[in-house]
């Protein structure tokens, strides 16, 4: 009976130790995988290890992921990028350099970063899809294919800004926190900004544009129409306008604030603004 009680005892033993040295293998080769820094931020992945589908982990060895940082023409070459298990991911940014062509990743899903405010991506080209966690507070996206947002799950998004591509419907009439927001070379022919009463920065720069109401954002005070089709702008609801530029020859409804300034851009100072930012 003893020896039957012995050999349990040790096959038990064994699987204990098994199971340490798997756990201990399988840190080693996170560690391996990922750079983590000093401050808790992935900095690097190396792909010969991860392949081009990557699934990043809560923690690599005893550090708890909190931010990504990957910047390099590499990384254009992951396919898909899996951060569903980064729990404490608070900033998010990916950026790849202006002279890379090409991208593949093509979808990103941050519905399970609960903790995720701040989200940039710069030049992923081929991504077409994004989908955000609630509690969002800052989008930043430049050089990629997204054509289509709804983001009006995003209570308390305060920053949104849009740069360079296919982008032609956007809703956000319940963010009723933002407070920023930029779009240059989109496709946006309407946007509704009724509902953003705490707007205190607008911009938008070359692109089909038609028409703007500002009359429900009293608290803007930096509005940059031009190189679009808007014709008039009525300011006349807006007293704390402290900037202003618009395209020559646009008609300003409405006093503009004692000492604001005011810049109006020609055809040709758009061109090479254009020139300056996408071309260069």
């Amino acid at each position: 009976m003893k020896s039957r009680y012995l050999a349990v005892t040790i096959v038990m033993l064994s699987c204990a130790l098994m199971v340490a040295l798997s756990s201990c293998d399988l840190i080693n080769k996170d560690e391996e995988k990922f750079n983590i820094d000093e401050n808790n931020c992935l900095t690097k992945i190396n792909l010969d290890k991860t392949g081009p589908n990557v699934i990043i982990p809560e923690k690599v060895v005893d550090k708890v992921i909190n931010n990504i940082y990957i910047s390099d023409a590499y990384f254009s070459k992951i396919e898909s990028l899996d951060v569903s298990k980064v729990s404490e991911l608070e900033k998010f940014k990916l950026d790849i350099p202006y002279e890379v062509k090409e991208s593949k990743l093509k979808t990103l899903d941050f519905s399970r970063n609960e903790k995720l405010k701040d989200i940039s991506i710069d030049n992923a080209i081929a991504l077409d899809k994004i989908v955000f966690n609630k509690k969002c507070e800052s989008i930043t996206l430049r050089d990629t294919s997204v054509d289509n947002m709804n983001l009006k799950s995003l209570k308390n998004l305060s920053l949104f800004s849009y740069f360079n591509g296919p982008l032609h419907s956007i809703e956000f009439s319940s963010n009723k926190k933002l407070d920023y927001l930029s779009f240059y070379y989109s496709d946006v022919k309407k946007l509704d900004l009724s509902k953003l009463k705490k707007l205190t920065f607008f911009k938008y720069v070359s692109g089909p544009l038609e028409e703007l109401d500002i009359s429900n954002n009293p608290d803007l005070e930096s509005l940059e129409v031009y190189g679009t089709n808007v014709k008039v702008l009525d300011i006349s609801k807006n007293h704390k306008l402290r900037f202003i530029q618009v395209d020559e020859g646009t008609q300003i409804i409405g006093e503009i604030n004692p000492g604001a300034e005011i810049r109006y851009w020609t055809k040709e100072d758009v061109k090479e603004l254009r020139s300056k930012l996408l071309d260069d």
